[in-house]
């Protein structure tokens, strides 16, 4: 198997597991009453990067995917399309990690710029 596509599988798995590392972060801090603005900091942070981290896979298979991926009958053209369309929604933008630093910085959780 080539390479890029064990660095694909490596950005997909990695990207996921902080989400799911998230997702239970969430689930334990809503049961201890945790502050909401970090537990909704941490999940804005792990949303972006896992939308990232799928966008970046599906561009190594894109691109080793040849010729053939441009045509829309490919699987990887339809791969791409949809992560990019889902990587332009309000919620996986990329501008979380913006918000997400300032709110480390102690400037709170912004929600628009």
């Amino acid at each position: 198997m080539p390479c890029w596509s064990m660095r694909a599988e490596a950005l997909l798995r990695s990207g996921r597991a902080f989400l799911y590392e998230a997702a239970r972060e969430v689930t334990t801090a809503l049961d201890d009453g945790a502050d909401m603005e970090a537990v909704a900091a941490v999940m804005r942070l792990a949303g972006a990067r896992a939308t990232q981290s799928a966008a970046a896979a599906v561009d190594l298979m894109f691109d080793g995917g040849g010729g053939s991926a441009i045509y829309t009958r490919s699987r990887l053209e339809q791969c791409f399309r949809d992560v990019y369309v889902v990587s332009h929604h309000i919620m996986a933008s990329p501008i979380h990690f913006e918000m997400v630093g300032q709110y480390f910085l102690g400037r709170g959780l912004q929600f628009r710029r």
